[in-house]
């Protein structure tokens, strides 16, 4: 669409619909933990998240993976809100984001996993069963609607989830891999110390609050599932290549940017 209405091939101005999302990011980030603490505070952890040189170099390519946070972490923070207000119109937001973001990438199968199992604990934990059956119904309806003429492509054209071949196996060596993404190769500096840091300072608040403890829980199933899909399926020679891996790290970064910082807010009465 972008190159339609360009009428003509100009790889430099395809990229800024990426420079785009990273300022949207940015701003989206900015506001919304300005909610729950100071304009100062909220600028640091901004400025954390814009001196990672992996994203900025993402600001201005042609990957998906910074769309495909940018609608990840839209999808979290209405999540986040029906933690909190348990509104129906946000979890159907959260659920539409995640159809957007499937729409992008099949890696957000494992974000919606990972929402639909918070969903269902926090339910579930309430003993609220038939609530959960109809939200979970709910959350899935409004995660299809966006991807419908995607899943009709699909179909028509006989198009795969995955582009590996099948079969389970134990890759032992990725380990050092996923180690030295997060920690080692400076894509991201010190971003994933400052979350240990933060998850370590506020653990026993995070504990007692139950919807800071569940969005924490989201973002531990979402990094899971993709570490077992590096460590038990074909994917992994993407990993030992280096093509794929910290891109897929990428696209949880916002998401961890919120939750380090709200952290920090002020304890709440437990839901």
């Amino acid at each position: 669409w972008l190159y339609a209405n360009l009428g003509e091939f100009n790889d430099l101005a395809g990229n800024l619909i990426n420079l785009i999302y990273y300022l949207a990011i940015l701003i989206t980030l900015y506001y919304f933990i300005k909610k729950y603490l100071s304009n100062t505070i909220s600028l640091i952890f901004v400025w954390l998240f814009s001196t990672m040189p992996f994203l900025f170099y993402h600001a201005y390519n042609g990957y998906a993976d910074l769309i495909l946070s940018c609608y990840l972490l839209l999808a979290f923070i209405f999540l986040f809100y029906w933690l909190e207000k348990k509104e129906t119109k946000q979890l159907l937001a959260a659920g539409i984001f995640f159809g957007c973001a499937l729409f992008i990438k099949n890696d957000a199968l494992i974000f919606i996993i990972a929402g639909l199992l918070v969903i269902l604990i926090k339910l579930l934990t309430g003993k609220k069963f038939i609530v959960a059956v109809k939200l979970g119904g709910l959350y899935f309806l409004a995660i299809i609607l966006p991807i419908l003429p995607w899943l009709f492509i699909k179909i028509k054209y006989h198009l795969a989830f995955s582009n590996v071949g099948p079969g389970i196996s134990y890759h032992t060596e990725v380990w050092n891999i996923i180690y030295w993404a997060l920690f080692l190769n400076n894509s991201f500096n010190v971003w994933w110390f400052v979350v240990i840091i933060s998850l370590a300072i506020n653990i026993m608040k995070i504990k007692k609050q139950n919807q800071l403890l569940l969005a924490w829980l989201f973002l531990i199933f979402c990094f899971s599932g993709l570490i077992m899909l590096y460590l038990f399926t074909e994917v992994y020679r993407y990993a030992l290549d280096g093509t794929a891996l910290s891109r897929n790290i990428l696209t949880l970064i916002p998401v961890s940017v919120v939750l380090a910082a709200v952290s920090f807010r002020q304890s709440k009465s437990q839901d």
